[in-house]
């Protein structure tokens, strides 16, 4: 999906983009570092509320692709005119985070500690829609 290019949006609206995704990029690194740390640890993935890790590989490869989407938010946020179509990215992470953390949970796989952490991906799904769509309008 691309857009035609933006006209008259206002420096504020680049600027408060910018800080959505420089903060979702901050969001996700720190998360991403956490998993990777609790497949290590099992303080901390108890800490988090996962049940110790066993395939490490898994465990690493989910801290890594949130890693890899902090960067996708990172670049977003240095420019969001020019990276504007990499934001349906973010939006699809997002969503399926929510969707499977929420379904696990009820299903009585996870603990609390999860669906709290994905709250905040429920939230910035609705604010990466409303950046995107703000770019897309002007």
């Amino acid at each position: 999906m691309s857009f035609a290019p933006v006209k008259n949006l206002s420096d504020k609206s680049v600027q408060s983009v910018r800080f959505l995704f420089s903060h979702g990029a901050l969001f996700n690194l720190s998360a991403g570092i956490l998993l990777i740390t609790a497949s290590l640890n099992a303080s901390v993935a108890r800490l988090i509320g996962l049940k110790v890790v066993t395939d490490l590989w898994a465990a690493q490869f989910v801290g890594l692709t949130v890693l890899v989407f902090g960067w996708i938010y990172w670049t977003i946020g240095r420019n969001p005119v020019k990276n504007r179509d990499m934001i349906q990215f973010g939006l699809i992470g997002k969503s399926l985070t929510v969707l499977v953390i929420g379904g696990h949970f009820l299903l009585g796989n996870l603990t609390w500690q999860a669906p709290a952490l994905a709250s905040f991906d429920a939230m910035y799904t609705v604010l990466f829609w409303r950046a995107l769509s703000r770019l897309k309008h002007g």
